[in-house]
């Protein structure tokens, strides 16, 4: 029985892992297509949001760094 119940946690944890992966793919894929869209339609609001981001990331990692120094 007990192998029974591992290969059922084990088919549901593959089964989420799927399902996930593939949100997640499907997420970035949009995210992708909406970012060369926004690039070659509105160039300097792209230009704006890659500002953003940059400083984000710098913010981020600043952050990472300094708890890895505590």
């Amino acid at each position: 029985m007990k192998k029974y119940i591992e290969f059922f946690k084990n088919c549901c944890m593959w089964v989420t892992l799927f399902v996930a992966s593939m949100a997640l793919v499907s997420f970035v894929i949009k995210v992708f297509v909406w970012a060369m869209g926004m690039t070659l339609l509105h160039p300097h609001i792209a230009f704006g949001y890659l500002v953003i981001a940059a400083l984000a990331g710098v913010g981020i990692f600043q952050l990472i760094d300094k708890i890895r120094e505590k």
